[in-house]
């Protein structure tokens, strides 16, 4: 029962707290901000790429950002800093964008999370991830989070005053 509280209290900020970066990125001064900074016309796949020349993969310690444009300006990142970029310029550019994280627990405290985005292509919510690395780039690693037994995976879509659990679309 405490296990189910302590999960239950963490998870809620987190939900607040994305709510909140969704709520940036779907604004008239980011979405005016991304346009300018990207300065033209791109499909969401080309985005992809603008996304990866934009910020360098970084592993070392550095201040981790929710504002796309202070991702830009310190222009390093993980998986949360290359989906927060990417969902913003679709955004931006009019595309149905929405960040998905997906969330491990061992019956506790969190284990791992990584963070990736959908698109809505053809009324589909469509799974690109702009993380650079090989590792999250093979896309059968979001059919098998195999993590053991006793992990409990919840993976959220994160959208402008809404969030939908798509966990069973990723197992």
């Amino acid at each position: 029962m405490i296990v189910t509280l302590v999960f239950y209290g963490f998870w809620i900020e987190f939900q607040a707290y994305y709510l909140g970066v969704m709520k940036n990125l779907n604004s008239p001064e980011t979405k005016a901000y991304m346009l300018n900074k990207i300065s033209r016309t791109y499909n969401f796949t080309e985005l992809l790429n603008w996304t990866n020349q934009q910020l360098n993969w970084s592993d070392e310690n550095f201040v981790r950002y929710s504002n796309p444009q202070q991702i830009l300006d310190q222009g390093k990142g993980r998986c949360e800093e290359f989906a927060i970029v990417y969902v913003s310029a679709c955004l931006a550019l009019g595309y149905e964008a929405r960040i998905v994280l997906a969330r491990q627990f061992y019956l506790g405290p969190l284990h791992a999370f990584h963070m990736w985005a959908e698109v809505k292509w053809n009324g589909v919510w469509t799974q690109t991830d702009p993380s650079p690395t090989s590792f999250w780039n093979d896309t059968s690693r979001y059919k098998s989070w195999n993590w053991g037994p006793r992990a409990i995976l919840v993976v959220s879509a994160f959208e402008d005053n809404r969030i939908e659990d798509v966990s069973a679309r990723y197992r």
